[in-house]
């Protein structure tokens, strides 16, 4: 091999190893940019979800009345219909209490029993006997403001 071709392959070989050389760096700015980019959006995303509440106490802050026992229960069958008996978590404030029978709003008699809890008692003034679905609904807010309903269906068949 004479030196003209030696020349040439050592040139190249170092044109080859130069390109190599700026890829690398290029590769590893670019990494480094890609990692930094991420640590910036997870400090971003960590602090947006403190300042929403995302890194203190797990317990809901207002807990919803809750309504239970309900009698004529969930999708009974009855052949018609004169009252409807709920129980009231003790959370619940009596005031803010809506409780609908289908078009009729209601008035419920209320016994507090040991526990807290309230036992509701509506009575229509004449017994519902249109047969097909009847919609039974009851609204009221917790004691600390939250908003609760409690909706379900019979079914009146005489």
């Amino acid at each position: 091999m004479d030196t003209h071709m030696k020349t040439l392959i050592r040139r190249g070989a170092q044109a080859i190893l130069a390109v190599m050389k700026k890829t690398w760096e290029d590769t590893m700015k670019n990494t480094s940019a890609i990692l930094d980019m991420a640590g910036l959006a997870l400090m971003l995303a960590s602090s947006v979800s403190w300042a929403y509440g995302g890194g203190g106490s797990s317990a809901a802050s207002c807990s919803e009345p809750r309504f239970s026992e309900e009698s004529p229960a969930r999708n009974a069958i009855v052949t018609q219909l004169s009252e409807v008996d709920i129980v009231a978590s003790e959370n619940t404030d009596l005031q803010s209490l809506e409780f609908e029978i289908g078009p009729n709003k209601v008035k419920p008699e209320v016994v507090t029993r040991r526990t807290g809890e309230y036992e509701l008692r509506a009575k229509l003034a004449s017994p519902w006997q249109q047969p097909g679905k009847l919609r039974i609904a009851l609204s009221a807010k917790s004691k600390d403001g939250c908003s609760g309903l409690f909706p379900y269906f019979i079914e009146v068949k005489p």
